[in-house]
């Protein structure tokens, strides 16, 4: 879905497939390959709650090869026990405080239960 600013992707699999650090390493993985041909460095990994859970968030910018930073992103991962799936949200864009806004609405809105 493109946010203003910012594009996201939400991926979700059953968590008896995948944990969430497993779901970050595979989401982190699969984006750096679809741009081969830029620099992808991880800026910060901290811990995110959505709708009480605990998660994962990984930071990162992106850069072309003489260096030069063309965006970042931000990849949370979480389990929601109840249904037994475990999410993904990855925010890209150019700029880091548009991203943190749109992961910040996208992940405060998000309910386990629906």
């Amino acid at each position: 879905a493109q946010l203003e600013g910012a594009k996201a992707i939400l991926l979700w699999l059953p968590v008896s497939q995948i944990t969430k650090e497993l779901l970050m390493q595979f989401t982190y993985g699969q984006l750096t390959g679809s741009e081969p041909d830029l620099v992808f460095t991880p800026i910060a990994q901290d811990v995110v709650t959505v709708d009480g859970q605990d998660g994962l968030l990984g930071v990162y910018a992106s850069a072309t090869s003489t260096g030069q930073i063309v965006g970042a992103g931000l990849i949370g991962t979480w389990t929601c026990a109840d249904s037994g799936t475990v999410f993904a949200l990855t925010v890209v864009g150019e700029d880091a405080t548009t991203l943190q806004i749109r992961f910040q609405r996208l992940t405060s809105n998000f309910s386990c239960s629906q």
